[in-house]
């Protein structure tokens, strides 16, 4: 088992860099070791930049797709993924513009949300009419993994959702958008009205608090359970 994690260690290193360890890979056919994995190498970078690229399409189209292959190089070399599935990889790209390419970091992390949500499992979701039979005090409200929020310029925030086969997108106040983040580990009601509650008197709040939950029902944020 230990000469094949080395084994695994060397080719993963290979295909990454430009140096082959000497002794480790066999040439075969009239291909030199050195040629061989230049062919892993290649297809292990064109793969990698495709699939940031299908991810991120904002930055490809405010970029080009020359310069966006270039950036997206720099970036797998920098912080590359150690997971199975290749789509992974994007989850760090707009941490890492944000410091590289600061003005391409805020439509990179709307691109991440829109696909996070699009790919997420599918959940019961807690409807208005469930809602009904049970004492909503004692119900717990969980934001579904189907939904997503960003952070936009100024003082709002992007809610971004997947209804069927559709991702939606809408603003919502920084309150709100604090107030999702915090149900994604599960609210009770009195905590998630504690968060939404902005200015006014108790009356007008309680009948925004309403209006507001009607809507995360309405548009099926909420799911039974936690997640």
């Amino acid at each position: 088992m230990r000469d094949l994690r080395a084994l695994q260690h060397a080719f993963w290193s290979s295909v990454r860099t430009s140096t082959v360890p000497e002794g480790v890979f066999r040439s075969r056919g009239g291909a030199s070791s050195d040629q061989r994995m230049a062919v892993y190498r290649s297809s292990y970078w064109v793969r990698q930049v495709s699939a940031l690229r299908s991810l991120a399409p904002t930055v490809v189209a405010a970029l080009g797709d020359e310069r966006f292959a270039q950036l997206a190089s720099r970036f797998i070399a920098e912080c590359p993924s150690e997971h199975w599935a290749i789509e992974v990889g994007g989850e760090a790209f707009a941490a890492w513009l944000a410091t590289n390419e600061p003005a391409l970091a805020q439509a990179a992390l709307i691109d991440w949300v829109r696909f996070r949500v699009f790919i997420a499992p599918h959940l019961k979701v807690l409807t208005a009419q469930a809602l009904n039979e049970r004492s909503l005090l004692l119900t717990p409200l969980t934001l579904g993994p189907h939904v997503g929020v960003a952070a936009v310029e100024g003082s709002a925030a992007l809610a971004i959702w997947r209804s069927g086969f559709e991702v939606r997108e809408a603003p919502v106040s920084q309150a709100e958008a604090n107030t999702m983040r915090a149900a994604e580990h599960t609210l009770d009601f009195d905590s998630w009205c504690g968060l939404m509650a902005g200015p006014g008197s108790e009356e007008t709040q309680a009948e925004v608090l309403v209006q507001r939950l009607f809507v995360w029902l309405h548009r099926g944020w909420l799911i039974e359970g936690t997640r």
